[in-house]
C-alpha cells in the first residue's frame, strides 16, 4: 500500500517533464521545432520530429502554472494517441488505494 501511496503522491506533485527540458529537444537533429504558447492559465508546447523509424511525429504537451505536465498527446501517421493524462492516472491510483483500504479487515 505504501508503494501505491508514493505513486499517487508522485502523480499529484511531480512535474514528470518540464517545458524547459523540452526546449532542449529543439537542438536535436531529428527535431523540426518546439513551439510554446500560453492560453489562459496553461502553457502548451507543440513539437515536431522524426522518429527513429523515419515517421514524422507531433507531440502536444499541456502544463499548469507550476510546470506540471497535465497531458501529452501524440500524432503519428494521423493516429492520435493520449500518451499521458495526469487526472486519469491519479484517479486510477485512487481507485486502487480505495480497493486496498476496503479489503483491509476492520479491527474491533
Amino acid at each position: 500500500m505504501r508503494e501505491l501511496m508514493e505513486k499517487l503522491y508522485e502523480e499529484m506533485f511531480a512535474p514528470k517533464i518540464t517545458p524547459y527540458e523540452l526546449v532542449n529537444n529543439a537542438k536535436l537533429d531529428n527535431y523540426e521545432y518546439v513551439n510554446m504558447y500560453k492560453k489562459g492559465d496553461f502553457l502548451f508546447v507543440e513539437s515536431s520530429c522524426r522518429l527513429s523509424t523515419g515517421e514524422k511525429a507531433k507531440f502536444f504537451y499541456k502544463f499548469d502554472q507550476n510546470d506540471h505536465l497535465l497531458s501529452l498527446t501524440s500524432i503519428i501517421n494521423n493516429n492520435i494517441n493520449i500518451e499521458y493524462d495526469r487526472e486519469t492516472e491519479i484517479n486510477k491510483l485512487k481507485k486502487q488505494l480505495s480497493k486496498m483500504i476496503s479489503a483491509q479487515p476492520v479491527a474491533v
